[in-house]
């Protein structure tokens, strides 16, 4: 009998591990690559636009180290290096043109996770870097509920330090 008992309750810890396992899992993934591009900051003085869907699989809510909620995939949309903008001390600012409520999610080369939800136009996320580092930003584009949009996400630099928010930082 103990040798039943035992057997259940190592079932039952393998299934409880492997639930949260599939929970952290399921959350974005910084060591995921998105759609890679390389941008210096004087190519950012004009905005950069992309277009994709936005929203994704994955409930922000359930992932306890990461900032914000929202719905987003586990792999970025983009991984951008930028190039050339830490001698200028540029602000780097990612925002979202659409016609649905979304977020951005920016992890930057720092480690620093920045969450925005409607800190830009109407319904729109904008994430503003002041003073940027030249680096790898890995960045989701998400929704506020689960349907999922079109937008365009749209990266500049400018040379004003000031303006936009910064959003939600924390570290890892």
């Amino acid at each position: 009998m103990h040798t039943v008992a035992r057997s259940m309750l190592w079932t039952a810890l393998v299934v409880a591990g492997s639930s949260v396992s599939q929970v952290a899992f399921a959350c974005p993934d910084y060591s995921l690559n998105g759609t890679q591009a390389t941008y210096t900051s004087d190519q950012l003085d004009t905005p950069v636009r992309r277009t994709l869907s936005a929203g994704g699989d994955q409930n922000l809510s359930e992932c306890s180290d990461l900032p914000g909620s929202g719905w987003m995939t586990r792999q970025p949309d983009f991984t951008f290096r930028i190039t050339g903008n830490a001698s200028k001390r540029r602000r780097l600012q990612f925002r979202t043109q659409a016609s649905c409520d979304t977020v951005l999610l920016v992890n930057t080369p720092s480690a620093n996770w920045i969450f925005d939800d409607d800190g830009g136009d109407e319904l729109n996320a904008q994430v503003d870097i002041p003073q940027a580092a030249d680096g790898i930003y890995d960045i989701w584009v998400g929704t506020s509920g689960a349907e999922e949009c079109q937008t365009t996400l749209v990266s500049e630099t400018f040379s004003s330090p000031n303006g936009g928010r910064s959003g939600t930082k924390v570290s890892r």
